[in-house]
């Protein structure tokens, strides 16, 4: 009896230690808010666009999916420039290294911007609380 005692006791001890080792390293925002990717898109000002509701933005990584958010105005002139400014939640606390690299919409699929593009991308990571 004793040692089924000690059997079960045994048991539920390493069960609650790879729950707590799990929830200690989990990769998402549980108890805080998830930062957002904040960016903007720098168009040429003599680029024509499209219509506003006609536009969506998406954040593809690895470890992050998530469609984002345009601001107004639609754009905002920024001298030589027409600026899309936009956010994305991020949902995992890592951001792998695709996320720096600039992407056009494609057809399907984004595709690698060639070297020459004249659109900007500047995006930085903003947590809750951050001015």
């Amino acid at each position: 009896m004793i040692y089924l005692l000690a059997a079960s006791a045994g048991i539920a001890a390493l069960a609650g230690a790879g729950v707590g080792i799990r929830l200690l390293t989990i990769d998402t925002y549980s108890n805080e808010l998830p930062p957002q990717l904040e960016f903007e898109i720098r168009l040429p000002a003599t680029m024509s666009l499209a219509d506003r509701d006609a536009v969506s933005v998406e954040l593809h990584t690895d470890r992050n999916v998530g469609d984002g958010t345009l601001f107004d105005p639609w754009p905002r002139p920024d001298g030589v420039y027409q600026v899309l400014e936009g956010s994305v939640a991020l949902a995992f606390k890592r951001l792998d290294d695709s996320a720096s690299s600039s992407c056009r919409a494609g057809a399907d699929q984004p595709v690698t911007a060639p070297a020459d593009d004249p659109v900007m991308l500047r995006y930085r990571v903003r947590r809750a609380g951050e001015e």
